[in-house]
């Protein structure tokens, strides 16, 4: 089955269950029982999968490689925020997240690697006002940062995936 527009197809199901979906799939080969979309897709609501991955150009050579790289899941709705900062010369820097951050998130998880010297780094002061404090032994230190938080949107709150 086919459905054109101006004679491009824009819908396509094949006798082995293949379903394309978007720009001209007319001489295209498809999975078997598989779903093509071609453009943006947005789902509203829940995907269900076994597993995920995304393709992308290899950086080194788009015209001939790919790079592929799976998802990173959890069992919680959880968001990954990640940056650098250098300490001031007291050894402090303030991260500042954006104005939503706590409205979309909770229970936040934070990790910190020290750059370039054996300092300790700390979380001085957590997560208020979307902003939280990292303090180092010395000033002037490099330091990588990650936050992660558990949705807690209207949405989010509704529609929890239980983990069994």
């Amino acid at each position: 089955m086919r459905v054109q527009v101006n004679g491009t197809t824009r819908f396509r199901v094949d006798s082995n269950g293949a379903v394309a979906i978007g720009s001209n799939f007319a001489g295209a080969t498809l999975p078997a029982s598989g779903l093509k979309v071609q453009g943006d897709a947005e789902i509203v609501g829940s995907l269900s999968k076994g597993g995920g991955s995304f393709k992308i150009d290899h950086p080194l050579d788009p015209e001939n490689k790919y790079l592929y790289h799976s998802f990173v899941e959890s069992p919680d709705m959880m968001n990954i925020y990640n940056g650098n900062v250098i300490t001031d010369k007291n050894g402090e820097a303030w991260v500042e997240m954006p104005e939503w951050f706590e409205a979309l998130n909770m229970e936040f998880r934070y990790q910190l690697t020290v750059i370039g010297s054996f300092d300790r780094a700390m979380i001085a002061e957590e997560l208020t006002d979307n902003r939280f404090l990292i303090r180092t032994e010395s000033g002037n230190v490099k330091v990588s940062w990650q936050i992660t938080g558990v949705r807690h949107d209207a949405w989010a709150e509704k529609n929890r995936i239980p983990v069994e």
